[in-house]
């Protein structure tokens, strides 16, 4: 499914995004760290200091979850989003078309 904008849906009809796929997805390489692909690096200050900040949980994803392909009451391991924005704000993505927040590991 192709919008007005360009974005491609998968699985859905009201793609928010380049690509959009609704449900789980396998890719190799997805947010690659290699060194010569970067310019301007800058050592982070008090970096441990921010990471204490941030909790590491565990939980079971609810109802609302399965639009986004995880199984109601699957058991998951990972951060909030909405901490990891009062501490990393770069780290977090909020989607322009139901509000949720990600974190981009």
């Amino acid at each position: 499914m192709f919008d007005n904008g360009d974005n491609v849906g998968i699985g859905t009809i009201n793609p928010g995004f380049r690509l959009d796929v609704a449900g789980v997805i396998r890719a190799s390489n997805v947010s690659p760290s290699d060194e010569r692909l970067k310019t301007n690096i800058n050592l982070l200050i008090n970096v441990l200091e921010k990471l204490e900040q941030l909790r590491g949980v565990s939980f079971q994803w609810n109802e609302a979850a399965q639009a986004l392909g995880h199984a109601s009451g699957q058991s998951d391991i990972g951060v909030i989003a909405q901490e990891v924005e009062t501490v990393f704000p770069e780290l977090v993505y909020t989607s322009n078309t139901d509000g949720y927040k990600a974190v981009d590991y």
